[in-house]
């Protein structure tokens, strides 16, 4: 009987223990999500999850600031979403270049327009990596876009500015 009650003091001590440290790891696992929230949440950028059809399966809230959609409203019409919304001069172009990335090519980074839910047309810089992690058994893009509408406009300008110089300076060179 002693023997007995021994071993189960010593069975019960290594389970305090074991609860004492499950508490502790669930304690750092809340602290670890709070700070991807509030990563994910106030970044200027949207983050996105997609498979190889282009569905989304997670998107940022900053998607709604952004675009102007809600992230509920993108999962609704997921992969259809984002191919009637890029730019028709643009969406053959985003094709082919997630097709080759899902093809094995290392890379995706490209800049194409998309239209905001307001309709007007804004330039997105989006870029993603696959992770050697499927989840039942498929691959996803893990990404991030910008709106890069005000850089292009000022590049743009810029580049206009300098042609305009450069031929007043022809002008009287020549």
């Amino acid at each position: 009987m002693k023997e007995r009650t021994l071993k189960l003091t010593k069975a019960n001590n290594e389970l305090r223990k074991e609860i004492k440290l499950c508490g502790k790891m669930e304690k750092t696992l809340r602290v670890s999500e709070e700070k991807y929230r509030l990563l994910i949440n106030n970044i200027p950028d949207v983050v996105w999850i997609a498979d190889e059809k282009c569905n989304i399966m997670f998107i940022s809230p900053m998607a709604e600031k952004v675009l102007g959609y809600t992230p509920e409203e993108i999962y609704k019409e997921s992969s259809d979403f984002w191919h009637k919304n890029t730019h028709p001069n643009d969406i053959e172009r985003m094709k082919a270049a997630y097709e080759s990335f899902y093809g094995g090519e290392c890379k995706f980074e490209i800049e194409y327009r998309f239209r905001r839910k307001d309709g007007k047309y804004i330039w997105i810089y989006d870029r993603c990596v696959m992770l050697n992690f499927p989840i039942n058994g498929k691959n996803y893009a893990y990404g991030i876009f910008s709106d890069v509408t005000l850089q292009k406009q000022l590049r743009d300008e810029l580049v206009f500015t300098c042609k305009n110089k450069l031929n007043i300076v022809n002008s009287i060179l020549f």
